[in-house]
C-alpha cells in the first residue's frame, strides 16, 4: 500500500445503529474499524439514542448532527453505511467520502442520483450492478465482504437424531423474511411434531413474533433465543439454516452458513452464489410462503443429514475479513492521494 501523504488520517465511519446485532452492515463496519492499518486512525458516530430499548434517531437530528461533524472535522475521509446519512453530503459536497453499498434497496433510490460526487463500495456483485442501474454515473469498487474463519468449536456436531431442527440468524424484521419463515414453518409444525425452529438475533418485530408464537401454541416449536454474540455456537446442531431475505446485498449469514458445512434453504437472490458443485442449498422465490413450506417439507422427507468436521470443504469463493479491509485501506489511500 501506498505511504499517504499525511500521516494518522482519521476515518469517521458514519451508521445509523452501529451495534453488532443489528446486522451484516455493522459486523462488516466492525471488521474494517479492528484491521486499522498504518497512517489512519478509525472511529464510528452511531446515531442509536442511548435508551432501553435502543431505537434509531429521527432524520432531522442525523442531518444536523452530521452536518455539524463534516463542519468541524473537514479533514477527515468519511465512509457512510447508510442511505439516510448521504443527505448532508449533497450540502457539503468537498467533503472526501465513500458510500458502502450494502444492499438492494428495492426502492426509494432517488438519493443516488444526486451522488455522483461522492465514491462508492460495492459488497457483492448484486450491490455493484444495484448501484449502476440506480445511477449510471456512478464507478462504483467491487470489495466483497470478508467470512470470518469459523472456530472449530461451533463445527463439532451431535450425531443426528431422530428430531429435525431448523435455524435463523439475523434481525427479527419483515425485509429478512422472519414473518415468512413462521407463517411457512407453523404450517410444517402443524403435520410434523418433531420439526423445531431456532431464532437467533433482535429486532422490532420481536414482540409481535413473541404474541403470534403464543397465539399458535408452538412455544416448545419455535425458540427465541435472542442476540447472542456467537449465533453458529447456538446453532452448532442444527440440520438446516434459513435464510428468507426479501433482499440482500451480500447476505453475510448466508455465507457464513456455508463456511460452516450447513445445509441452507434460502431465497433466491442475486447475491446468493453457489459452487457448481454444490448440493446442499435449497433455493425458492423470495416471499413465496407457499414454496417455503413445501421445501421444508421437502428437506424432512429426504432426511438430508448434516456432515461432519472431516468432511469440510470451502463452499463459497469470498475473502476473509483481514484482506476485505486491507482493499478498503488501499481504496481509501487512493481517495486520499488523488
Amino acid at each position: 500500500m501506498k505511504f499517504l501523504k499525511k500521516p494518522n488520517r482519521r476515518i469517521t465511519h458514519l451508521i445509523r445503529d452501529a451495534r453488532r446485532q443489528s446486522g451484516g452492515a455493522q459486523t462488516i463496519l466492525h471488521q474494517i474499524h479492528e484491521h486499522q492499518q498504518r497512517n489512519f486512525y478509525s472511529r464510528i458516530i452511531s446515531f442509536t439514542k442511548n435508551t432501553s430499548p435502543q431505537t434509531n434517531s429521527g432524520i432531522f437530528f442525523i442531518t444536523i448532527k452530521t452536518l455539524a461533524t463534516l463542519i468541524l472535522n473537514k479533514h477527515d475521509i468519511y465512509i457512510i453505511h447508510d442511505r439516510i446519512l448521504l443527505i448532508p453530503f449533497l450540502f457539503i459536497r468537498n467533503r472526501k467520502a465513500i458510500f458502502v453499498c450494502h444492499s438492494t434497496f428495492p426502492d426509494k433510490n432517488y438519493i443516488f442520483r444526486f451522488s455522483s460526487h461522492l465514491r462508492f463500495i460495492a459488497v457483492s456483485e448484486a450491490s455493484f450492478l444495484f448501484l449502476k442501474s440506480v445511477n449510471p454515473k456512478i464507478l462504483p469498487r467491487l470489495i466483497p465482504n470478508g467470512i470470518p474463519t469459523p472456530p472449530k468449536e461451533e463445527m463439532r456436531r451431535k450425531a443426528p437424531s431422530t428430531e429435525i431442527n431448523l435455524g435463523y440468524v439475523g434481525r427479527l424484521s419483515e425485509e429478512k423474511g422472519i414473518l415468512d419463515l413462521i407463517n411457512a414453518f407453523s404450517k410444517v409444525a402443524f403435520s410434523n411434531q418433531t420439526v423445531k425452529l431456532h431464532l437467533v438475533g433482535e429486532g422490532p418485530l420481536r414482540e409481535f413474533i413473541e404474541t403470534s408464537i403464543s397465539a399458535s401454541n408452538l412455544s416448545e416449536r419455535i425458540i427465541l433465543h435472542g442476540h447472542h454474540p456467537f449465533p453458529f455456537s447456538v446453532l452448532q446442531n442444527i440440520n438446516a439454516l434459513v435464510v428468507p431475505s426479501h433482499y440482500e446485498g451480500f447476505g453475510l449469514v448466508y455465507y457464513e452458513a456455508l463456511a460452516r458445512n450447513h445445509v441452507v434453504i434460502a431465497s433466491h437472490l442475486p447475491s446468493f452464489k453457489v459452487l457448481p458443485k454444490e448440493k446442499k442449498v435449497f433455493f425458492f422465490p423470495a416471499g413465496d410462503t407457499l414454496q417455503l413450506e413445501t421445501l421444508i417439507n421437502r428437506f424432512i422427507e429426504d432426511s438430508i443429514k448434516i456432515d461432519t468436521i472431516e468432511s469440510i470443504s470451502p463452499r463459497h469463493t469470498y475473502s476473509s475479513a483481514t484482506k476485505m479491509a486491507s482493499k478498503y485501506y488501499d481504496f481509501i489511500g487512493e481517495i486520499e492521494n488523488a
